[in-house]
């Protein structure tokens, strides 16, 4: 079922640019938190490019960092949160 606009906060508020880098940082979090436990239960395996483990912690983190990084998007919810005005 599709809601109404006006139900949310306008497309480019505070509000949701916090929501949305809350739920970036939470699924790289998570996406990275996987792959490497899939590392380490692989032991040395995990390592080598034989398999796919490593490239997929690699995507991971390229995603991570492409996004703007953990400590950015951290920056984006406190923002979303406290009426900090930027200078």
């Amino acid at each position: 079922m599709l809601s109404h606009p006006d139900q949310f906060a306008p497309s480019h508020s505070n509000e949701m640019l916090c929501q949305a880098s809350i739920t970036k940082n939470y699924a790289t979090e998570m996406a990275i938190m996987v792959t490497n436990r899939a590392m380490e239960l692989m032991g040395s395996y995990g390592y080598i490019r034989d398999y796919h483990v490593e490239k997929y912690w690699r995507d991971v983190k390229e995603l991570q960092l492409w996004l703007g990084g953990a400590q950015l998007g951290r920056f984006d919810v406190v923002r979303g949160y406290y009426p900090y005005k930027m200078l």
